[in-house]
């Protein structure tokens, strides 16, 4: 799941993301950080690991990052606890089992 700043800048796209050299946050423990690097081509130093759901809005608040992909469980948590801030953007990507 993308999760992005709501009334921020409007990334709403994955190549645009890449294009303009933007960095990411992603649990670094999970197969999300590998996915990104190895099928969806983000470069290593433009990931961010962050270690919580709860960290991310002060990722974002900082501008460390402009985007999160987060499992959907944990993106299901963020976003029902800060919906007033942040939505989802792009498709789902969906993983065996």
């Amino acid at each position: 799941m993308l999760t992005v700043k709501r009334l921020g800048p409007n990334v709403t796209d994955i190549e645009l993301l890449k294009r303009a050299n933007l960095k990411i946050g992603c649990d670094g423990d999970s197969f999300v950080r590998t996915y990104l690097e190895k099928v969806l081509n983000f470069k290593s130093y433009n990931i961010e690991n962050v270690s919580s759901e709860h960290k991310y809005e002060g990722e974002f608040k900082s501008h460390r990052i402009a985007a999160a992909f987060l499992e959907l469980p944990y993106g299901k948590v963020f976003l029902s606890r800060y919906c007033k801030q942040f939505t989802t953007s792009t498709p789902t990507y969906r993983f065996g089992g």
